[in-house]
């Protein structure tokens, strides 16, 4: 090559270099809190698409005029939206709902467990959400909620299921201190992975996808809480520690807990609150399909009214109710209950109660269901796992 085609074809280099410099310099953007981003069509920008489904709604004022501001433009008509660099920053406008109400407690009654020993022992890779999954009904999806765990006692005629929980490592399983307080775990266990129990193999509706087997696991140990009063539901939690380590997979997994102050302050009051679980029939057996059931809270003393005479509803508590109450029983007590919120950097499912106490009468509209909330709990949680 001659050197006048040499100096033309470094001239075009360059030339597409520098446009294409200009173009990165040209989608760069300030994001309102002052970081940096990029400016990209909305469905491009994942922290803003996340944030939108699942927390703007609940946005205060000053905030959803704030979040307004990540707005930079439009493409062919498609709103353009200034992508933070760091993921992280979406969570400072959630702040916004941390507030003292109903749905949140007191800092001066709960520890600061960001420096526990034991903090490490819960995995960060946890509570994952996938948007597929996000769709309306109360039929649980195939992979939708791995951390459910189902406690049962060996019977001559099989398992009987008494319980749920929720795994929040390879070791330990989260539930309700009444469901422990007079199990027999030598001839107890707890099963992980299951979706419907009348199938040995759990494949979605398409038959395209089938789950790995479940896990039936033995218990080593039971934990309840020193102060659990069983009559009156009094520090309703209880943890179980398996005999071997859970084996993560497609349909097991880790739920996260509220281990960040925010998330131990969270507001639950206007979220999207969520239990999983077998559900209960006519004579208190467990179904045998995994169902999904939005609640709501409701305040404290609308709860005390229902439940003065039986618990104690104190800070260690919350209460919600079913939104298809009329539909079913009731749930599995030490079931889950989950929020979808930030935590370690991106939009988790984290177990905020623990299903308690409530009516268990098929179609009874205008009983709440009390929950172990467990945000109150966490150092009692942490104090009492180990490797």
């Amino acid at each position: 090559m001659n050197l006048k085609w040499m100096l033309v074809l470094c001239f075009i280099l360059h030339k597409n270099y520098v446009i294409s410099q200009l173009s990165i310099e040209n989608d760069r953007c300030s994001t309102p809190l002052n970081g940096t981003g990029l400016c990209v069509v909305i469905h491009r920008c994942k922290p803003i698409i996340t944030f939108k489904k699942y927390v703007e709604h609940s946005l205060s004022q000053e905030n959803s005029d704030l979040f307004k501001k990540y707005t930079c433009g439009n493409e062919r008509n498609i709103l353009k939206v200034c992508c933070p660099k760091n993921a992280s920053e979406i969570e400072r406008l959630e702040r916004g709902t941390f507030s003292r109400v109903e749905g949140s407690i007191s800092e001066r009654n709960v520890s600061d467990v960001t420096s526990h020993k034991n903090l490490g022992l819960l995995p960060k890779d946890c509570g994952h959400i996938q948007d597929s999954k996000l769709i309306s009904g109360t039929a649980a999806q195939l992979f939708e909620f791995p951390w459910t765990a189902l406690i049962y006692h060996r019977k001559s005629q099989g398992l009987q299921f008494i319980c749920a929980g929720a795994v929040i490592n390879e070791r330990y399983i989260l539930t309700a201190g009444h469901c422990l307080y007079s199990l027999n775990f030598s001839s107890a266990g707890v099963r992980l992975g299951e979706h419907d129990l009348r199938t040995n193999s759990d494949c979605d509706k398409m038959n395209t996808t089938c789950a790995s087997p479940v896990q039936d696991v033995g218990i080593e140990c039971i934990i309840v809480h020193q102060g659990f009063k069983k009559m009156k539901f009094e520090h309703d939690i209880g943890l179980i520690r398996l005999s071997t380590k859970l084996k993560f997979n497609n349909n097991v997994a880790a739920i996260c807990l509220p281990v960040t102050q925010e998330s131990i302050n969270y507001n639950l009051s206007n979220q999207v609150v969520t239990v999983a679980s077998f559900g209960l029939n006519q004579i208190g057996k467990v179904l045998s399909n995994l169902e999904r059931n939005e609640v709501s809270l409701i305040e404290k003393k609308e709860c005390e009214k229902f439940y003065a005479n039986v618990s104690l509803i104190s800070e260690g508590h919350f209460c919600a109710e079913f939104k298809n109450r009329e539909t079913f029983c009731g749930v599995d007590s030490g079931g889950p209950l989950q929020v979808p919120m930030f935590l370690h950097g991106e939009i988790r499912a984290v177990q905020q109660g623990i299903s308690s106490f409530g009516v268990r009468i098929c179609g009874v509209k205008g009983y709440p269901d009390g929950f172990t909330r467990v945000s109150y709990y966490m150092k009692w949680i942490l104090d009492n796992i180990s490797p």
